[in-house]
């Protein structure tokens, strides 16, 4: 019965590690820092497994410290996935109140709202009327991290911005957010108001892994 359990407990193991790093594959939105690290350590614990049958304390002991290693990694870059989601929220919310308010400066100049156009589309448009402001976002530092000389094309997470014009002097621009779909609660939507403008606020840290586009 001892032979059998083994095995048995040693794929459990490594069945609830595998979990645990799909898991947190998708709490850290893939990060391939934090993904990489724990297949290293998970593939480290299939080693340990794989090299003896015998399972003593000595062994007991290194796997216990590569889980606890794990957990604790793991968590670390779960509380960094959420401030860098904050930032990449930012970030594109910024972006859209800017668009928003060039657009609303447009018709100050007596230019009509361009129809629901592809997002790429707005670029010729501000060029064209020349209402187009750079956004710039600075660090704690005064570097200048993120900058956008044009419309940006995409937001933070790889997925285009929507431009929709619903009404002959309104609008609305969305951003789809971390989950990449339309028509969620993660949605980030600015639509037609006052004319106001939101001020890019410094952010600490490093803020590297922000797209420059």
């Amino acid at each position: 019965m001892t032979r059998a359990f083994r095995p048995v407990g040693a794929l459990l193991t490594l069945a609830a590690l595998a979990v645990w790093v799909l898991y947190l594959a998708v709490d850290t939105d893939y990060d391939e820092h934090t993904l990489l690290a724990q297949l290293v350590l998970l593939a480290l614990c299939i080693w340990i497994f794989a090299w003896r049958r015998e399972i003593g304390p000595p062994k007991i002991l290194t796997i216990t410290g590569i889980i606890i290693t794990m957990l604790m990694l793991g968590h670390l870059a779960q509380l960094r996935a959420v401030w860098v989601s904050q930032v990449k929220r930012t970030v594109a919310r910024n972006v859209l109140l800017t668009v928003a308010d060039d657009l609303q400066k447009m018709e100050t100049t007596g230019l009509p709202l361009p129809e629901s156009i592809a997002w790429e589309e707005l670029r010729g448009v501000f060029a064209t009327a020349g209402v187009w402001q750079p956004l710039s976002m600075p660090n704690e530092a005064g570097k200048r991290v993120v900058h956008y000389p044009r419309v940006p094309r995409h937001d933070e997470w790889g997925c285009k911005y929507e431009y929709a014009k619903i009404g002959v002097h309104e609008f609305r621009l969305r951003s789809s957010g971390q989950d990449r779909r339309w028509n969620t609660a993660d949605d980030i939507v600015v639509a037609t108001g006052p004319a106001t403008r939101l001020v890019a606020h410094a952010l600490p840290g490093d803020l590297s892994f922000v797209a420059r586009q």
